[in-house]
């Protein structure tokens, strides 16, 4: 096994696109990156969704080298507990979901099917967003098929 799913939400598929979660008119995908990357995503979610039943699904890929067992450690518990308080301060659902994994773009395409809406903070500094990990990681879903937008964050 190459991928441990840690999520209340994920359907028995390890799709994010269950039953229970297509209930909302507009699901936002947002990579988890950082706390200030993240918290700016999701505000820019609740902005776009205005009056519109909207859910977000709030995603940490955490790739395990091949050296050392698929298990949660530390930093899993460290990930889950930050993704837990920044769905706390948001307005709109979130459903946070922490996989490990040894490869992270298998992990995203077994996770969200193609065409989906994926909503990434970047930095406002035009230098920081082209070299950093956001942009690199907008750039690898948008060649992979998904929809990606970008939302500044501060630096």
């Amino acid at each position: 096994m190459n991928t441990i799913w840690f999520s209340p939400n994920l359907t028995l598929g390890g799709s994010l696109r269950g039953p229970v979660t297509l209930s909302a008119k507009l699901r936002f995908t947002v990579p988890y990156t950082t706390p200030e990357a993240a918290s700016a995503a999701l505000r820019e979610a609740a902005r776009l969704a205005g009056d519109l039943s909207a859910a977000v699904d709030l995603v940490a890929v955490q790739v395990i080298p091949m050296a050392c067992p698929l298990m949660p450690d530390a930093r899993t518990a460290f990930l889950k507990e930050q993704l837990g308080r920044i769905a706390g301060e948001s307005h709109l659902p979130v459903w946070p979901t922490v996989i490990l994994t040894r490869d992270f773009d298998f992990a995203f395409r077994r996770l969200l099917p193609l065409g989906s809406l994926v909503l990434i903070a970047v930095p406002t500094s035009r230098l920081q967003r082209w070299i950093g990990g956001e942009a690199t990681l907008a750039r690898r879903l948008k060649r992979a098929g998904y929809d990606v937008v970008l939302t500044p964050r501060s630096s």
